[in-house]
């Protein structure tokens, strides 16, 4: 992995909070930021759309397999997403 050196400015709080959580974690600051920020870009970005299709498989797979009509319980839900 290639590396840049970054320098960015942090508030008193901020900072003990990411030596707090590099001791949790047992690594260094750096590596900290690095596994927050994926972390929250995992969580915060749209998922892409190949992803979102493998879920509503899964879904549809998961209801069909209990006896759920899927395509019903589509179209209930779009009516309280209105």
């Amino acid at each position: 992995m290639a590396l840049t050196k970054t320098t960015y400015s942090l508030d008193r709080e901020t900072l003990k909070r990411l030596q707090r959580l590099a001791r949790t974690w047992q690594v260094s600051k750096t590596e900290a930021v690095r596994r927050a920020v994926r972390m929250a870009t995992e969580r915060e970005l749209p998922t892409p759309w190949d992803k979102r299709l493998e879920a509503l498989r899964a879904l549809r797979a998961s209801m069909q397999a209990r006896g759920v009509d899927f395509e019903k319980w589509q179209r209930e839900s779009r009516k309280v997403w209105r």
